[in-house]
C-alpha cells in the first residue's frame, strides 16, 4: 500500500487545495473493486491529477507526465502545456510563473504516490512501476490522450463520448534508426452527442418522441448554421483532414463539410533509411458516413434511437511516403510519393522531387 507519512510541505499543499479548490463530488465509488484495478479518466490539464490527489482517499498511484517530476523540465513543459495560448500581452506573467514553480512542483509530485509517464524508450520504467504498484495492492489512475471534437456545449461536457482521436505514440531517443518513431491513431466521430434532437424532431415523420431524446444530439462537427463556411477555407477543411469539404455550390462557394461521421485508423512511421536518409510514412484507412442528415449511402440514423439503424459507409485509403537523401553539407535531394484510393475522393497518384539547399552552414 502507499501509506507513508508525507513531508510537511506536501500536507500543507493538500490542506490549501482542500480549502480553496472547488469541491468535487465523486460518484460510483461503491463500484470500485476491492482488488487492485486501473481507473481510466479524462481530464482538463492539471485538474484530473489534482482531484486524484485531493479527493481519492483509497490507496492509489496516479500517472503523471514525467516532465512535471523532473525539476529541469518543469518550466518548459508547464508553459507550453498550460499557458502558451494565453494572450501575448500577459504571457510574460505566465513565463514568470513557469520559472518559479519547478522546485516546489517537482518536490511535491515526487513525494505523493505518482508514476512518471515517459513517451520514449523509458516507457518500460512506467510499466514496471505500474506493475509494482498493482502487486502491492494499489489502484492505478491514468489519463490517456483522447482529443475530443466539439463546437457546442454538449461536446464540452463530453456528452459526445466516445467521439475523439485516440493516440498511441512511441519514440526512441536516438533518431539514427531505421524506425525511430511510431504513431497510431484511431478516430471515431459517429455519435456526435446522439442521433436524436427534439428541436428538429418531427413526430409526423419519425413517430412519437423517444424518451431518451434531448436538445443536444446531432452536433454536426465543423458545420455552423449561422457561419455557413464552418471550418472550411478556400475549399479545405481547417483542423482535421478527414472531414472532407462540400463541393462548390452554384456561386463557387464551399459551404461546410460533407463528411464528419467516420471511423479511421492512421499509422505513421519515421526514421532514417540506412541510418542516414530521413523518411516519413503515413497510412490512413477510413470508413466514411457523410453527415447525420445526409449519409453517403444507406439509411440515416438521424432522429432514430442510437443503434437502431445498420449504417453503411464508403471506404477510403490514403498513403504518403516522403523523405530526403543528404548529398553534401547543406544540400539534399527531397522526394515524395502519394496515393488516394477509395469511394470518397478521386483515385489519384502523384510524386514530387526536389532539391533542398540550406545556406549559412
Amino acid at each position: 500500500m502507499n501509506h507513508h507519512r508525507e513531508p510537511l510541505f506536501v500536507r500543507f499543499a493538500r490542506g490549501l487545495l482542500a480549502v480553496f479548490y472547488p469541491k468535487i463530488q465523486l460518484e460510483g465509488l461503491e463500484n470500485l473493486p476491492e482488488e487492485p484495478s486501473i481507473l481510466v479518466g479524462n481530464h482538463c490539464h492539471a485538474h484530473g491529477p489534482i482531484i486524484s490527489e485531493t479527493r481519492m482517499d483509497f490507496p492509489h498511484y496516479t500517472w503523471y507526465v514525467a516532465a512535471m517530476l523532473h525539476r529541469e523540465e518543469v518550466e518548459a513543459y508547464a508553459f507550453q502545456d498550460f499557458w502558451s495560448k494565453k494572450p501575448a500581452s500577459i504571457q510574460w506573467f505566465y513565463r514568470l510563473i513557469s520559472k518559479v514553480i519547478p522546485v516546489p512542483v517537482s518536490y511535491l509530485l515526487s513525494n505523493v504516490p505518482t508514476i512518471p509517464v515517459y513517451h520514449d524508450n523509458r516507457c518500460v520504467t512506467t510499466f514496471r512501476k505500474t506493475m509494482d504498484a498493482l502487486q502491492q495492492g494499489n489502484h492505478i489512475v491514468i489519463f490517456p490522450e483522447h482529443e475530443v471534437p466539439y463546437n457546442d456545449g454538449s461536446g464540452m461536457m463530453f456528452r459526445n463520448f466516445p467521439d475523439g482521436v485516440n493516440t498511441l505514440c512511441f519514440s526512441f531517443d536516438s533518431k539514427d534508426r531505421w524506425v525511430s518513431d511510431v504513431l497510431y491513431e484511431y478516430s471515431y466521430t459517429m455519435r456526435q452527442s446522439g442521433s436524436l434532437n427534439t428541436e428538429s424532431y418531427n413526430p409526423d415523420i419519425y413517430g412519437p418522441v423517444p424518451p431518451e431524446a434531448n436538445t443536444q444530439g446531432g452536433d454536426n462537427y465543423f458545420n455552423n448554421g449561422e457561419y455557413r463556411d464552418g471550418w472550411v477555407h478556400m475549399g479545405r477543411t481547417i483542423g482535421y483532414p478527414l472531414f472532407f469539404a462540400n463541393e462548390p455550390d452554384a456561386d463557387g462557394l464551399v459551404v461546410g463539410v460533407r463528411n464528419n461521421r467516420l471511423k479511421a485508423h492512421h499509422l505513421g512511421l519515421a526514421g532514417k533509411l540506412f541510418r542516414k536518409a530521413p523518411y516519413k510514412l503515413m497510412l490512413t484507412y477510413s470508413m466514411n458516413h457523410g453527415i447525420y442528415t445526409s449519409p453517403y449511402i444507406g439509411p440515416s440514423q438521424w432522429q432514430r434511437p442510437w443503434g437502431s439503424v445498420k449504417e453503411e459507409g464508403l471506404p477510403q485509403f490514403s498513403a504518403a511516403f516522403m523523405g530526403e537523401v543528404p548529398l553534401t553539407k547543406g544540400l539534399s535531394l527531397t522526394y515524395g510519393a502519394y496515393l488516394d484510393r477509395g469511394k470518397v475522393l478521386r483515385n489519384t497518384s502523384s510524386a514530387t522531387l526536389g532539391i533542398r539547399w540550406i545556406v549559412g552552414l
